[in-house]
């Protein structure tokens, strides 16, 4: 009898070495359902230099065929940072975000137009624009072609940039381009109808990219002169005034 218990032990220590040996061989990716299943795992991860395993399938795994059966611990993701900890860390971003002062507080407008006042086109839409926005002072027009224009004042926007394309700033700061400053003018004003179709695909792209052709070529088919020539002018006349004063 003793000499059979030792034949059948050793049967299973063979049997069990040989799935061991099957399991590192194939890169060790499955899980023995056994207590001891997650260092039979590991240690068939360990084993061979280019053997990678996505955190995800550890996580996912488990053993669950004895008492003593658990999930196998998950190895830190890169947004592991979510979560409880990751939730406080957004809450206190908003709250300083919040906190900061805006750099128009205290403004009565609720959005600044970027507008070419040399623009004869341009100007029959901001005349409009001011006749349907008067007493309401929700819009806060500003010339870019005035010598008075600076761009600190305005989010930074250069003359140039804003000479490429419409831009408008809202009371906190955002700053808005294309046809979304027009959607947005027209909604201050009660003509939201007009631009409703914008906010409808394919017409949103489509309207979109009639604009960037009409601002490609908006100086030469209102009869102005290249914008390189602009600037050029506007860089002479101020060192002019820089050697006057």
């Amino acid at each position: 009898r003793d000499r059979q218990t030792r034949r059948h032990t050793h049967t299973h220590t063979q049997t069990k070495t040989e799935r061991e040996r099957e399991m590192l061989s194939s890169g060790g990716m499955a899980v023995v359902r056994s207590s001891r299943g997650v260092l039979f795992a590991a240690r068939g991860l360990g084993s061979g230099a280019n053997r990678r395993v996505s955190s995800r399938t550890i996580t996912t795994t488990t053993t669950s065929s004895s008492s003593s059966s658990r999930a196998v611990p998950s190895l830190p993701l890169a947004n592991a940072g979510r979560g409880t900890s990751g939730r406080c860390f957004s809450q206190q971003s908003a709250a300083s975000t919040s906190a900061a002062a805006s750099p128009y507080e205290g403004a009565t407008w609720e959005i600044r137009m970027l507008y070419d006042g040399d623009c004869p086109l341009c100007m029959r839409e901001v005349n409009m624009l001011r006749r349907k926005d008067e007493g309401k002072n929700k819009i806060d027009f500003v010339d870019i072609a005035a010598d008075t224009y600076r761009p600190e004042d305005n989010q930074g926007i250069s003359f140039e940039e804003a000479m490429g394309k419409i831009h408008a700033i809202t009371n906190r700061g955002e700053v808005v381009t294309n046809v979304e400053v027009f959607r947005r003018l027209y909604e201050l004003v009660g003509l939201g109808w007009v631009f409703a179709i914008t906010k409808v695909e394919p017409f949103g792209t489509i309207i979109d990219r009639v604009y960037d052709v009409w601002a490609k070529y908006r100086l030469p088919v209102t009869g102005r002169e290249d914008l390189a020539v602009i600037l050029a002018k506007r860089k002479e006349q101020a060192c002019e005034e820089k050697c006057r004063i």
